[in-house]
């Protein structure tokens, strides 16, 4: 687009009176998209549009405001990091849902005598950098090909902890592949949640979504940071069925929640959120023991399951409620 149309197009927009500030940010993003990358009309027609967004006041453009963040910082070569931490920020106010408070998750636990206690207690949130599979959150991953986060300094606050979803009366407590792989080799426990009430955004404030991943054959990047980089993983997974909280707090070493030398993140929960314990077929005695005493204090009873092969079919699991 030769100059002089770019600026009729952009008072064009500038100038309608019946616009709302959102509608003009949403024309000149659309404009910035359709601009040649990197010139000076796409950096120019993006920064209008953060004008427009960021006076809006509206949820709805957060979204679009988050990705002109993230192509600003593509354009800016030099310290592009505060668009990235604003591209994330954006993203997450404008996926928040409050669904999962409507739905019922599970996790497995590895566990010993020495972090029973904060795992009946406490969910722990990661770091992306440290998952076992690197094409999982790629972006947050060193070295990989096609890179364009070279500074991985941006994702210091931020943390992921990933959930199944129940579905039906038939779910993750006999699968034995489960319990195998997650579960450690059925010598540890899976706890069953319902996030009916709002004590996750109590204690992590507005900076999470949770949200179901999104499986793909290929990695792409058109959803934005969030989204593409720590809510889709490759269909290889796809049984998975996960969900997944995403937190991003810029300084969250100040937060009011426990972190540990590693950079976990912890965020308590009530008991009231537990909907059922099982135990795998190899957990100690010791552990059983505490599950118990957890499940039974107070006046919220929790069922506890023991998880066995079947004595009619040993290739079943079933469940036998011990309390």
């Amino acid at each position: 687009m030769n100059n002089n149309d770019y600026i009729s197009e952009i008072e064009r927009i500038e100038n309608n009176w019946d616009s709302t500030f959102g509608d003009k940010g949403n024309r000149l993003y659309e404009l910035g998209k359709l601009l040649e990358f990197n010139s000076k009309q796409q950096k120019d027609c993006f920064e209008r549009a953060v004008h427009y967004y960021s006076n809006s006041k509206s949820e709805a453009c957060y979204c679009n405001l988050a990705h002109c963040y993230f192509l600003l910082a593509r354009i800016y070569e030099i310290n592009p990091e505060e668009y990235f931490r604003r591209s994330i920020e954006y993203h997450i106010k404008g996926s928040k849902s409050k669904i999962y408070q409507h739905k019922e998750f599970y996790k497995f636990y590895t566990v010993d005598d020495n972090n029973i206690d904060s795992i009946l207690q406490k969910i722990r949130l990661t770091k992306p950098s440290s998952f076992n599979d690197p094409t999982d959150c790629p972006i947050a991953q060193e070295g990989l090909p096609g890179d364009i986060f070279p500074n991985k300094a941006i994702f210091d606050g931020l943390r992921v902890c990933s959930f199944g979803h129940v579905k039906g009366k038939e779910w993750a407590w006999e699968d034995s592949k489960k319990w195998a792989y997650y579960g450690d080799r059925s010598n540890g426990i899976c706890i069953r949640y319902r996030f009916f009430d709002n004590t996750i955004q109590k204690s992590l404030s507005d900076n999470f979504v949770f949200k179901k991943v999104e499986y793909k054959e290929s990695f792409d990047f058109n959803r934005g940071i969030v989204a593409d980089g720590f809510l889709s993983k490759t269909k290889c997974y796809e049984e998975e069925n996960e969900w997944r909280i995403v937190w991003y707090d810029r300084n969250y070493k100040e937060t009011n929640l426990c972190v540990d030398e590693n950079g976990n993140v912890y965020l308590p929960i009530g008991r009231e959120l537990i909907y059922q314990i099982f135990v795998g077929y190899r957990c100690s005695k010791s552990i059983i023991q505490k599950v118990l005493d957890f499940a039974q204090a107070e006046n919220h009873k929790i069922p506890v399951m023991w998880i066995h092969p079947s004595s009619e079919d040993v290739f079943k699991l079933i469940g036998a409620q011990i309390n």
